[in-house]
């Protein structure tokens, strides 16, 4: 099985594939999201750090590096194991290299938000079996003079499923020792009225025929910089971000305040991330989801989010890695790193019915 700078070592080479060689190593000195992304993988090839010494931002830098540069796989056409990829299948599916280096060495949220659009990409192209673009690289629609949406899919004769796809950020002064339910919800509301729906409509417009108007949108950002933790992380796991009892009340929050928004759209899926460790080692990444749909649409494609199990070893080398195309249980994630360590099953000495010699 691969080692964590195995791991490391290919997606490093991903990154070379979507910056470009010289622009990949011009990163190293630089500042920026990708750029500490890229430093942090340079300390795990080089042998300097194993997952077990992960610190949280360590923890949350190594999931997302691997759903990132897994689902970028996907949408390139890579049927290869990530370990032995020596680059990204056909990174022109990813959209212009001038675009691509332009959004990921910029500074601020536009990675994530790129990020979050290949995993909606990624999904897509497996759900209807065949490569997902862009709209803005889809020779069909290219004589559009304003942004229209992410994603046309045609999911039946005539119908067509336009995607938008938001990641939603905090002001730089919020606070994150609490959850704001409110502001959550307020700047979904200005997603929606001044980017989606506008963008929606003109997608709309330009495919014609029967189209259903769904928005996917990520709420990670918000998530606070604590953690909730079990009194032992040998038993449960420690679970980093937002909970879904919290997604629930901000579900509420957003039908509340959005519901002239949400009449005018098909589905709204709101989407986040929890990372998931055991024995202060990462073990999985979640990008969950949960649907608000006020209408009844019939059939479409809904977006269930993505897992990565990432399994150590007793020797520290990366033991097994297991991609899902949606948010697995946290108790079957449970379940597997127990089988995986021998301990699902405890044992103990032989033992006598009552009553018999």
């Amino acid at each position: 099985m691969p080692s964590a700078e195995d791991l490391a070592l290919a997606i490093a080479v991903a990154y070379e594939d979507l910056l470009g060689t010289q622009h990949a190593a011009e990163a190293l000195d630089q500042e920026g999201p990708t750029s500490d992304r890229l430093k942090f993988l340079k300390r795990v090839r080089e042998g300097g750090l194993l997952p077990a010494a992960f610190d949280d931002f360590d923890t949350v830098q190594w999931m997302e590096a691997l759903i990132d540069t897994l689902t970028a796989s996907e949408v390139s056409g890579s049927s290869r194991r990530l370990h032995e990829m020596p680059g990204l299948s056909d990174a022109s599916m990813l959209g212009r290299a001038s675009d691509r280096r332009g959004i990921l060495l910029s500074s601020g949220h536009a990675p994530s938000e790129w990020w979050f659009q290949v995993h909606v990409q990624a999904w897509a192209g497996a759900e209807i079996g065949k490569p997902v673009s862009e709209m803005s690289n889809d020779p069909r629609y290219s004589n559009m003079q304003e942004r229209t949406c992410d994603f046309a899919l045609e999911i039946a004769v005539g119908k067509t499923q336009l995607i938008e796809c938001k990641r939603v950020h905090p002001h730089p002064l919020y606070q994150r020792e609490s959850l704001d339910l409110e502001a959550i919800a307020v700047k979904v509301y200005d997603k929606l009225v001044d980017d989606a729906l506008p963008q929606l409509a003109r997608a709309a417009q330009l495919v014609g025929g029967e189209c259903l108007l769904h928005v996917i949108a990520d709420v990670t950002e918000y998530g606070p910089s604590w953690q909730c933790k079990e009194e032992d992380s040998l038993i449960s796991p420690v679970i980093l971000g937002i909970s879904a009892f919290q997604i629930g009340e901000i579900v509420d929050q957003i039908k509340s305040l959005c519901g002239e928004q949400l009449a005018a759209l098909d589905v709204l899926t709101i989407c986040w991330r929890n990372i998931l460790k055991f024995a202060d080692t990462p073990i999985a990444l979640l990008e969950r989801s949960i649907e608000i749909c006020e209408k009844r649409v019939g059939n479409y494609l809904s977006y269930d989010g993505w897992t990565v199990e990432c399994y150590p070893s007793p020797t520290e080398a990366i033991r097994e890695i297991r991609v899902s195309r949606a948010a697995r249980d946290i108790s079957w994630i449970k379940a597997t790193w127990y089988a995986l360590q021998d301990r699902l099953v405890s044992y103990g000495p032989e033992e006598s019915a009552a009553g018999q010699a």
